[in-house]
């Protein structure tokens, strides 16, 4: 059910910061939707390798759906009604098919797939009781096939994770059983059906990002009290991220070797790069050419960073002008960077403005720089989803 996984999936904000300066990447940027029209809120968008871009919105009517946009349109895949009551975020991928879950009027829930045109229902799920599963987030890989996460209670709760194949093939793997408390799985599927989720218990308070090969798990990052983000690309790298009050790392893994990118232990200066506010998070994207995107702070300058390894160049920033308004805060997906360098991206303003736009790099992705990092950020809780916001300057 999505009401459980959303306690698992707050929102959350890793920035990082260095002691460098940014180095400044040439983008332009489109603008696909904003409050000034029919919508009133976002969740956080997804981009495919072809530059379309889906997401959750919330219409001034009171009404909320799934939207696609494809280069100045906007397509409404699904809409709140008399038969569903809320909405996922939604996973697209290169030929534009759109999945998605959302709970009904009738408390069950149902993982679904729309190419604009047909809807297909995977799974259906119901409110968790004994023997029975809701049903989480899905992620929809190029060849059709759907993983999902399924909770439920079999004296004891229990959690799946779940594919379905185009051709209707299903498969599950166990990744927790007899908790005395729900556990949800965010995950994402590649290409390969290698399958990243990050693991959660309905506190927030246990996280584990692990990974499935061939049905073997294998855990990459975890802990307790730690707040936690994740991307997977198709060559099997998952971009990974861990904050707790005393300590930050964002890394990567393939499952066998993991490189830590940036990493702080304890408050002494010889077991750290950098420094830390405690209660962060993690914004980060990975994509197939291994560049990686997140929110962050080098030299004092707050924005939204690529590079392959070490994040350097700067694609936009907190205080700059976009369409006429002023950025307070930035945020994307773990599905938010494709292998064109596009990033989608959501923005508030100072103004109240608020929208979904698209990062469009001028020549070809940047190129990384490598530079010490330090770890900085804040956590914050919003509607519109994961959020890097900008602090006042003191009267």
């Amino acid at each position: 059910m999505i009401k459980l996984a959303s306690l698992a999936l707050m929102s959350l904000c890793l920035s990082l910061a260095t002691v460098a300066k940014a180095q400044a990447a040439a983008f332009t940027f489109t603008q696909i939707a904003d409050n000034t029209t029919n919508f009133s809120n976002f969740g956080l968008p997804v981009l495919n390798n072809s530059g379309s871009v889906a997401f959750r919105g919330v219409l001034k009517t009171g009404e909320s759906g799934i939207f696609k946009s494809n280069s100045s349109n906007i397509n409404t895949i699904a809409t709140t009604n008399q038969e569903f009551s809320s909405f996922s975020n939604p996973s697209i991928n290169d030929l534009g098919t759109v999945a998605y879950s959302a709970d009904l009027s009738d408390n069950s829930s149902r993982v679904l797939t729309s190419n604009g045109s047909v809807t297909s229902t995977i799974a259906t799920g119901f409110p968790i009781r004994q023997g029975s599963f809701s049903l989480g987030e899905p992620s929809i890989n190029n060849f059709g096939t759907v993983a999902f996460s399924r909770v439920g209670f079999n004296n004891g709760f229990e959690g799946f994770i779940d594919t379905v194949a185009s051709d209707g093939k299903t498969s599950s793997i166990k990744y927790f059983s007899s908790g005395t408390s729900p556990v949800s799985a965010t995950v994402s599927i590649n290409d390969a059906g290698s399958i990243a989720y990050l693991e959660q218990d309905i506190s927030g308070r246990r996280n584990r990002i692990s990974l499935i090969n061939n049905n073997e798990i294998k855990s990459i990052a975890g802990g307790v009290n730690r707040t936690a983000g994740f991307s997977l690309n198709n060559q099997g790298t998952v971009a990974y991220g861990f904050v707790d009050p005393t300590s930050a790392r964002l890394g990567k893994s393939d499952g066998v070797t993991n490189t830590i990118i940036a990493e702080r232990l304890s408050s002494s200066s010889s077991n750290r790069v950098g420094t830390i506010v405690p209660g962060l998070g993690v914004n980060v994207s990975i994509n197939d050419l291994g560049t990686i995107a997140l929110t962050g702070t080098r030299d004092s300058r707050s924005g939204i960073y690529l590079g392959k390894d070490e994040p350097s160049n700067l694609v936009i920033g907190l205080g700059d002008s976009l369409f006429g308004s002023t950025i307070s805060s930035l945020s994307f997906s773990r599905d938010g960077l494709n292998n064109s360098g596009q990033l989608a991206f959501f923005a508030d303003f100072t103004d109240g403005k608020r929208g979904i736009f698209l990062a469009n790099p001028v020549a070809s992705p940047p190129k990384a720089v490598s530079e010490p990092w330090m770890i900085s950020g804040i956590f914050v809780f919003g509607a519109a989803g994961l959020v890097l916001s900008k602090k006042k300057k003191s009267a």
